[in-house]
């Protein structure tokens, strides 16, 4: 019970992580879905002790109602410094706004306060120079993958999804981003995946390299959506526009792809080479690639068949009880009845 108690209590005090001023609708609600589990039962569990955020619910603070005593008090305190000049509506919107790009800006910069990384408001100080020794012919891999989607979902354009080494930190990732591709990022929530076990021939667990081998996952959340050069669906589905806009825009797409890349052209190599392997048998598809799928799709046609010769005979048992029913109720019908004698 203490603990339980202990949790709500800390949860209410610690703000939700992200910037999400001046984000579209979308963007918060892929930064609210990618929470770890613990954080969304506990907030399902505990809804009472959930207080809202005044730097990612900055509308429900409008007019410093309700503000924390720490931030009321530095708004305050630069107010009489000669920032934030205006009318007190606009200057808190845009101390909030300064105050988010605090929380997500790139660390490793010599800046160590808020005073020192912003002269006036809304005017960062700080540079965009890459901090830290250069690195030469790193051993670093970061790949980018496509997000997990469950089945069903739609696939969430504002995220993007990372692996990368286990050593590697959230800030090293988004200094990476930012001084390479010049990407603004909202969040990165990291986990690490261990790689398999297995037992060689002595008898020994080692671990497997390659792709079996452990990683970090980072799924890092996005200022603007990203769609990949093959995801045709989605234009299908008119997201971008009419669903008749959206074929036209796939069709587009796929005239583009196989003519940079030569998508069909692959496809059918692919076939000519199945067949050539095949030895010049009928290829059939992908049901039948090997001969493990061969005996899977002959016991499968044959359960079908079985079953449906199971339906049959029932389906015939059934109709000749119905037909001895319904004759030995006409001969009942067609019987004289005797009559008792007085």
């Amino acid at each position: 019970m203490s603990r339980l108690f202990a949790r709500a209590l800390t949860s209410s005090a610690v703000a939700r992580a992200g910037p999400s001023i001046g984000l579209p609708a979308k963007a918060v609600a892929s930064q609210a879905a990618t929470a770890p589990l613990a954080v969304r039962e506990r907030r399902e569990q505990f809804p009472h002790a959930q207080r809202k955020s005044v730097l990612v619910n900055p509308s429900d603070f409008e007019g410093g109602k309700g503000w924390p005593e720490h931030l009321e008090k530095l708004f305050q305190n630069m107010r009489r410094a000669g920032q934030y000049k205006g009318d007190e509506t606009s200057a808190r919107k845009a101390f909030l706004k300064v105050n988010q790009a605090w929380r997500s800006r790139v660390r490793g910069g010599p800046e160590s306060d808020w005073f020192s990384y912003f002269a006036s408001e809304g005017s960062p100080k700080a540079s965009k120079e890459v901090v830290g020794q250069k690195i030469w012919l790193p051993n670093i891999t970061i790949r980018l993958v496509r997000n997990s989607t469950k089945a069903g979902q739609a696939y969430d354009p504002w995220t993007a999804t990372f692996r990368i080494p286990p050593g590697m930190t959230k800030n090293d990732l988004r200094s990476y981003l930012h001084a390479v591709y010049g990407l603004e990022v909202t969040f990165i929530r990291t986990e690490l995946r261990v790689g398999v076990v297995a037992r060689n021939r002595r008898g020994q667990q080692v671990r497997l390299g390659g792709a079996d081998n452990h990683f970090k996952r980072a799924v890092v959340g996005l200022t603007e959506p990203f769609h990949y050069p093959d995801d045709v669906e989605e234009m299908r589905a008119g997201t971008f526009g009419g669903k008749e806009e959206g074929e036209m825009q796939a069709q587009a797409r796929e005239r583009m792809l196989d003519g940079e890349f030569l998508v069909d052209g692959a496809k059918s190599f692919q076939k000519q080479m199945l067949m050539k392997i095949m030895k010049g048998q009928r290829w059939r598809g992908k049901t039948t690639a090997n001969a493990g799928n061969i005996i899977r799709e002959i016991a499968r046609r044959r359960n079908e068949r079985e079953a449906a010769l199971t339906d049959a005979a029932v389906n015939l048992y059934i109709r000749d009880e119905s037909a001895k029913i319904d004759a030995a109720d006409a001969a009942a019908a067609a019987a004289p009845k005797e009559s008792n004698p007085a």
